[in-house]
């Protein structure tokens, strides 16, 4: 991923955040458990919250704060090791698209701070500080919006400030619930 990509992006969010925020109901504030999976026997498993920044368009984007703690699980190889665990702290403002009633669309851009380099089938991250790139879709399960499923791909990079660089990318699901 381009570093010049990234920061286009994070002062187009921004400039989203000093848009005036739109006369309406107070979206909901969500607290969210999220798993996921990548390559080479990588799993994951997230808690974080999801606070509401700014909304425009009549409501129907949100910029959004997300912040969240996880747990990267991996292993060595296929044939076996000691299984690695690594704990990673995440902060992106998130853009979320209403889309009818029920289902919305999200992207975002931020931060990640693992508690050391990641490690995994012969691979290495060279940096504890990475980037992380997600898109998803989402469903609100209730009318009253309190509760609802995401399904997200993120990746997750240094942005060749340093090499190696492999990324990871991540298939997740989120269940969130509003509090």
């Amino acid at each position: 991923m381009d570093i010049r990509f990234l920061g286009k992006s994070l002062l187009l969010s921004l400039a989203l955040m000093a848009l005036p925020a739109a006369a309406q109901e107070a979206p909901p504030r969500l607290f969210y458990g999220q798993i996921g999976v990548a390559e080479h026997r990588v799993h994951t498993e997230a808690v974080g919250v999801r606070l509401p920044w700014r909304s425009f368009g009549d409501g129907r984007w949100q910029l959004d704060a997300d912040l969240s703690i996880a747990n990267w699980s991996s292993y060595p190889d296929e044939g076996g090791g000691s299984r690695r665990n690594i704990l990673v702290l995440e902060a992106t403002p998130a853009l979320r698209w209403q889309v009818g009633e029920r289902w919305y669309l999200s992207g975002g851009i931020g931060a990640t701070l693992a508690s050391h380099t990641f490690r995994n089938h012969g691979r290495r991250f060279s940096t504890s500080f990475n980037f992380a790139t997600h898109v998803g879709a989402g469903v609100w399960l209730d009318a009253a919006r309190t509760h609802a499923l995401e399904l997200r791909l993120q990746h997750v990079s240094n942005a060749s400030i340093k090499k190696p660089n492999p990324g990871e990318d991540f298939l997740q699901l989120r269940y969130l619930h509003s509090f």
